[in-house]
């Protein structure tokens, strides 16, 4: 069966966003070989748990893109609640590698490798984490938020029964003979 296309899309962001955060921590952990400090590590342990989410999502766009029929229930759950797992791990990654930053002072390598790891962490969360698993299909394409908006203004727009659908002004029985009364 071939691939929908918004769902390629999904798997796409979610392996660049793999991939990034990949690359976080490995600047994560050569950022903490040379701090002294404990936050460097933290921000290690908060990359690594980005890492583990977006390659989970990856997975489950793969596995749903591959056979569209599969249910995805328990899944869906466990990949929205591991997209918000990954919100706080940014949040607490980026803390770490901000104290990096300023406690270098910016006078030697350490800033470069903590702002290096906060970009990279920050774009890996984006791409990668944030791409839960939908039952309905992938959220955030333009045609699905097309079809979205269309069903929205079908649903907002429809005529009650008791009147007529053309305005041709022969009144609510459509029959034409309004005009004579």
């Amino acid at each position: 069966m071939a691939q929908r296309p918004s769902a390629t899309a999904e798997m796409s962001a979610a392996r660049l966003g793999a991939l990034l955060s990949a690359a976080a921590v490995v600047v994560a952990v050569v950022a903490a070989l040379f701090s002294p400090a404990l936050w460097p590590w933290l921000a290690v342990v908060a990359a690594a748990l980005v890492f583990v989410v977006a390659a989970f999502q990856t997975g489950s766009w793969r596995r749903v893109s591959a056979d569209p029929e599969i249910a995805t229930g328990r899944r869906a759950k466990l990949s929205f609640w591991l997209h918000v797992v990954s919100w706080v791990a940014v949040l607490v990654g980026m803390y770490a590698l901000m104290t990096v930053l300023v406690a270098s002072g910016f006078s030697d390598g350490r800033w470069v490798l903590a702002l290096t790891g906060l970009v990279v962490l920050v774009l890996g969360q984006t791409l990668g984490a944030t791409r839960f698993l939908r039952t309905d299909g992938p959220a955030g394409t333009i045609p699905g938020h097309v079809e979205r908006l269309r069903d929205l203004a079908n649903s907002r727009v429809s005529a009650p029964d008791d009147l007529d659908p053309e305005d041709d002004g022969d009144g609510d029985d459509g029959d034409g003979d309004d005009k004579q009364r």
